[in-house]
């Protein structure tokens, strides 16, 4: 029996509770809430409308999906609702010391989606009908607060979205500038000693990478009023990193044989 059709009816029958059509109905009923629509409407100009919606979409359908397996596997409710919550928190800190505060209040005010008048008969629903299904004396109970799981969903969504328009330019130039240093004369003694794709790059491709990974992460905590790669007063010191390559000559590659 797959692991999906586990949970038992009342009969001893397997009831297979479709998360992934669970998932996806969750989303395609939250990109059909007009309050959603409204906000998608107000903010046009700051972000394309149809890339909130299907962020706070897919925000409602991932949380949607950890709220049926938290009735299913019994987690405690106030704990996963205790560790997104401070997860939120840092990042709106995060935010907040890097100076963009755009996307905050958009990010919060779509939280309010999932109170909305189709999301909120949807998830009760579908918490009373996983409940029913589990059939046991403690059912009911675990079935409580699926709402308030599901409204972490979309503000984590969209602060995400906001930190990926403010930053992805930045990331990606470091990663860049590494990794067009790597010497192509490693990759293909790499694969005369043997090595598949796979080995290339975990072996090679990627620990040559790490300078420039560690300048990725640097941008995300990069403080407000430090200056942005290709603006006046940078220098690859400001961010962490530089713009060379791992030494490879000491990372003691001998081959992928063994």
């Amino acid at each position: 029996m797959s692991w999906r059709c586990w949970l038992q009816t009342k009969d001893g029958a397997p009831a297979c509770h479709g998360r992934t059509r669970g998932r996806a109905m969750g989303v395609f009923i939250t990109v059909a809430e007009p309050d959603l629509q409204v906000l998608a409407s107000q903010i046009a100009g700051v972000v394309s409308s149809t890339m909130l919606i299907v962020t706070v979409g897919f925000g409602v359908g991932l949380f949607l999906l950890m709220a049926v397996l938290k009735m299913l596997f019994h987690k405690s409710l106030s704990s996963m609702l205790m560790f997104f919550y401070m997860t939120l928190f840092a990042l709106t800190a995060l935010v907040v010391v890097n100076g963009n505060v755009d996307f905050l209040p958009m990010a919060f005010d779509s939280g309010g989606v999932t109170t909305g008048p189709i999301t909120v008969p949807f998830i009760m629903a579908l918490g009373v009908g996983v409940s029913a299904i589990r059939g046991d004396r403690h059912a009911a109970d675990d079935s409580f607060g699926l709402v308030a799981l599901c409204s972490i969903g979309p503000i984590l969504a969209v602060m995400i979205l906001g930190m990926v328009y403010n930053y992805l330019p930045y990331m990606i130039l470091p990663l860049y500038a590494t990794l067009v240093k790597i010497d192509r004369r490693l990759i293909e003694a790499a694969e005369d000693l043997g090595c598949n794709s796979m080995q290339v790059f975990s072996k090679v491709v990627l620990p040559l990478s790490v300078p420039g990974i560690r300048g990725l992460c640097g941008q995300c905590s990069r403080p407000q009023g430090s200056p942005a790669p290709g603006t006046p007063g940078w220098t690859p010191e400001s961010t962490g990193w530089t713009a060379t390559a791992h030494p490879s000559t000491g990372s003691g590659f001998s081959g992928c044989s063994g």
